[in-house]
């Protein structure tokens, strides 16, 4: 889930140049969810802004776990 599709601007309007990642739960911590690394994914901001203000957040968040399982069979 990391692809930028348009350049990000930091708080001072100034270009990102370094790529980076943002903490999502995929249980609300608002919820009751749990605050550990088995419920959260690293994903760019954009698709972060899509999980939770993206016109269906039900269906991200499936694909999203599926991702997660997908990357998690390969180092077990």
């Amino acid at each position: 889930f990391f692809h930028p599709s348009q350049p990000l601007m930091n708080l001072h309007n100034r270009l990102y140049t370094t790529p980076f990642l943002e903490v999502h739960h995929t249980r609300r911590l608002a919820d009751d969810g749990p605050d550990d690394l088995e419920h959260v994914a690293g994903i760019c901001p954009n698709c972060h802004r899509e999980a939770h203000f993206g016109p269906n957040p039900n269906e991200f968040l499936e694909r999203l776990e599926q991702r997660i399982l997908e990357k998690e069979k390969t180092y077990l």
